[in-house]
């Protein structure tokens, strides 16, 4: 059957640092095949068509939550492609993606608060324009993204301790005895790279060096609001490099070339999802 190309575009909504005024970049490259990604200047409007809800609104209030990025600058890093096939699971860690270069040497050095977050699954269409790929073609399950300094941070695949609860016993990993983490990266005095961490290393690393961008919104994860109150903020270091861990499933009937759904195709046994459901057996947790 024919392949599905897509590519996970986020956008992150961000303010200078401490003592500068936010500034406008702009550039078109992406950073599928090996380019840039793109780079935009910051206004109100979001990457995903359509404001944002909230559910914890005050109903009684006749004010209602600003759910865009006034006066916020932000930027886009698009994934390495994702190809899959009909019922494939492309769940792994991708290769690292260079943030935008003009956001790296501004930022070195230097402090960047991150004010919220969009994510997007896109593909390329004939007039080399982003379109939304329907979430009947591909279902985002979840994922899992990173951003930081590879200076100073790096990604480790660790093995799953059972007993830890307060990792889930691997839940969160399906059953998987391993997942990945930042780890510091620890060096002598002449620079080189240390095997283990001594104790108090990093004591004095105030603003952390990476952060953890991970949500669970499945089919909502277009329209799912991920910014934060005002006035707070996810504080990074000298960040210059993306990673993203997708989980998506293939499950585009070929035989429709709409975004509508229709029924076909083989499901696994364990299935218990009738035809007239209205989506398919294979959004199922594998």
């Amino acid at each position: 059957g024919a392949l599905l190309t897509a590519t996970a575009a986020a956008a992150l909504a961000s303010l200078a640092h401490a003592g500068e005024s936010p500034r406008a970049h702009s550039s078109s490259s992406k950073a599928m095949n090996g380019e840039s990604p793109h780079v935009h200047s910051g206004d109100s409007k979001t990457m995903n068509d359509g404001l944002y809800t909230i559910s914890n609104n005050n109903p009684e209030s006749s004010a209602r939550y600003d759910t865009r990025y006034p006066g916020k600058e932000f930027f886009e890093v698009y994934s390495p492609p994702i190809r899959t096939a009909y019922a494939d699971v492309f769940w792994r860690m991708m290769d690292e993606v260079p943030l935008p270069q003009d956001i790296v040497d501004r930022f070195d050095n230097a402090v960047m608060a991150v004010v919220g977050y969009e994510v997007d699954q896109i593909r390329t269409d004939a007039n080399g324009d982003d379109v939304p790929v329907p979430i009947t073609h591909a279902y985002n399950h979840h994922y899992a993204s990173w951003i930081g300094n590879n200076r100073k941070v790096r990604m480790t695949k660790k093995k799953r301790d059972r007993s830890d609860k307060k990792l889930g016993g691997g839940m969160m990993d399906h059953g998987s005895d391993e997942y990945w983490a930042a780890e510091p990266i620890v060096r002598d005095e002449d620079g080189e790279t240390k095997e283990e961490e001594d104790e108090n290393e990093n004591e004095e690393e105030v603003i952390p060096a990476c952060h953890f961008f991970s949500e669970g919104n499945g089919g909502e994860m277009r329209m799912s609001y991920h910014g934060y109150p005002h006035g707070f903020a996810q504080l990074l270091d000298s960040p210059n490099v993306f990673h993203i861990q997708p989980m998506q499933i293939d499950t585009w009937n070929r035989d429709e070339p709409t975004a509508a759904f229709r029924p076909g195709g083989p499901l696994p046994k364990s299935s218990q999802i009738p035809q007239s459901a209205g989506y398919s057996g294979l959004i199922e947790c594998p």
